[in-house]
């Protein structure tokens, strides 16, 4: 997912990680999590990686959760 939202360089909201290309299977088993919002942690131009909020049910992420994240 971080390599996702760092090539991406937006926010990527995946409401349902069972159902998207982003999320990893094998990342997916390290760290479970069943939706996902990723913001990309980039300074001067510089990717530095990436946070990643987690929720253990599908969640839908309203506008006021993502501007708040942003």
């Amino acid at each position: 997912m971080t390599e996702s939202v760092l090539k991406a360089g937006h926010v990527l909201v995946v409401d349902d990680t069972s159902s998207t290309p982003y999320h990893s299977p094998h990342i997916g088993a390290l760290f479970p999590a069943a939706a996902m919002l990723a913001l990309p942690l980039i300074v001067d131009h510089q990717k530095l990686g990436a946070m990643l909020v987690t929720f253990e049910q599908p969640h839908q992420f309203t506008a006021e959760e993502i501007a708040l994240d942003e």
